[in-house]
Order: C-alpha cells, then structure tokens, then sequence
C-alpha cells in the first residue's frame, strides 16, 4: 500500500516569492517601493483636522482635493461622501506607509488584505473559503506576526486599486 506523500505547510518565502513573480509578470512596478506624497494643505478650518492625516487617492484626485480641502475645508469632505467611512482602506494606507521600506512587509498586508475580502466573497458565493487560500493566509499572519506587524484590520470591500 502507497502512501501519499503529506505536502509541506506553505512558507511565506514561498508565497513572498511567488508574488515577486506575479508582479514581473504582471507589472513589475508593484515591486518599487509604495510612493507617498506629502500634501500640505492650508484649509480655513485647519484646527479641525489632524496635523497629518494618511489617505487612499488615486494619483489623479490629488490635485482636485487638495485644491477643495484648501478652499472648502472640511466642507470638502462632506462634498466626497466618502472621507473617513472607508476605514479598511485608511487601515491598510496606514500600514503600508508605516512598513513603505519593507517590500516584504507590504506584499504580506497587501496580500492579507486581499485575502479577507476574498473569504468573504468565497463564502457568500461558495459556502466555504479554499483550503489553499487559507494556507496562504496563515503564511502571510505567521510572516505578520514574526515582523510584529498588525494582524487585523477592517476588510476591504471592493479589491484594491
């Protein structure tokens, strides 16, 4: 009688790697370190807002919302809908700027943050969340916690841009 043979646990360096692979495949920028900007704004209402605030914008908003927070203040903010109420993409920002030197660091909160909306996507549609995608996941939390990096934050709702 033969016996299967039992597969290794996945390792982060495993799945760290194949990630690098992806991102040469798919656009090998993902792999530059994370660009982020420092936007001085002078709102009129600037006691009311936080002297450094991190954000999730796409390069091409910038110029438009920090033209309106300088104006409109945090009237601008009402104008979005949006500011604040998006917490897993403020949590995940938060991340990725404070580990930004890391490559490592962030393709495993890049990837952890991926993998919970994923679950639940897999959940809602399937009634079950892949046993290879939760070997994936417990590599990047055990790569997470060895770096002492956050382990939880809000899951995002819609994939990352």
């Amino acid at each position: 009688m033969q016996s299967t043979p039992q597969e290794e646990p996945l390792t982060w360096e495993r799945v760290f790697s194949k990630w690098q692979v992806q991102c040469d495949w798919i656009n090998p920028s993902l792999k530059q370190p994370l660009e982020f900007l420092d936007v001085p704004i002078s709102p009129p209402d600037a006691d009311n807002i936080a002297p450094v605030v991190i954000e999730w914008w796409k390069a091409e908003e910038i110029a438009r919302k920090t033209e309106a927070l300088n104006i409109h203040g945090l009237g601008a903010v009402r104008l979005w809908g949006n500011w604040g109420k998006k917490p897993a993409y403020l949590d995940t920002a938060t991340m990725l700027w404070r580990y930004r030197g890391d490559l490592a660091a962030t393709a495993a909160i890049l990837i952890a943050a991926s993998l919970w909306n994923k679950e639940d996507m897999f959940r809602a549609e399937k009634g079950t969340w892949p046993s290879a995608c939760r070997q994936v996941m417990n590599a990047v939390l055990d790569f997470l916690g060895t770096k002492e990096i956050p382990v939880w934050h809000h899951k995002v709702p819609t994939p990352f841009p």
